[in-house]
């Protein structure tokens, strides 16, 4: 949000610093929506999306993983002890 948004040559032009192509500096104007406030609350508005995705899929995957080791725990358990035996005998 910081680095898109303002009066700064970043947030106008990406890629300021060249001169090889033309869309990507002063050649192509930005006009004044890198500062506007509807260009603001669309950054706001995509980062806050992001933020709740993030967050629904940790806890999406938190619970899967809860019901999975629920599920296969004993045969988990069963199979790592046979996994020791095996090592102690060879």
């Amino acid at each position: 949000l910081a680095l898109v948004y303002g009066d700064r040559p970043f947030a106008k032009h990406w890629l300021y610093w060249q001169d090889f192509i033309g869309v990507f500096n002063e050649k192509n104007p930005s006009g004044e929506i890198v500062w506007s406030a509807t260009y603001t609350q669309v950054l706001t508005i995509a980062a806050v999306v992001s933020l709740v995705v993030a967050i629904k899929r940790f806890v999406v995957g938190l619970w899967l993983s809860r019901n999975t080791f629920s599920h296969y725990g004993d045969q988990l358990a069963r199979l790592l002890k046979r996994m020791v035996l095996v090592s102690q005998v060879a």
